[in-house]
């Protein structure tokens, strides 16, 4: 409904615009995925400018009245389980 808003290209960005570490990221995969891997945090040290937590800049959707449906676990949950 506001696509006359934006300009001829825009690059829109999907979250909850909160941040996520990788490794709160990376087990909660692990536990819905069920997985048996074995996760080793710290094993190589961090690159030089290596980030290590992510997040969503929602500040376009939200001046449209946008907000995320699911919290970070939910929507985790509802795309591993997605059938």
């Amino acid at each position: 409904n506001n696509y006359k808003q934006l300009n001829q290209f825009n690059e829109v960005q999907i979250g909850t615009g909160l941040p996520t570490s990788i490794r709160k990221f990376v087990q909660k995969l692990k536990i819905v995925s069920r997985s048996q891997s074995n996760l080793n945090f710290g094993a190589l040290p961090l690159r030089v400018n290596e980030i290590s937590e992510s997040f969503a800049d929602i500040t376009l959707l939200n001046s449209f009245g946008w907000t995320p449906k699911y919290n970070f676990s939910a929507g985790i949950e509802k795309l591993l389980n997605f059938e």
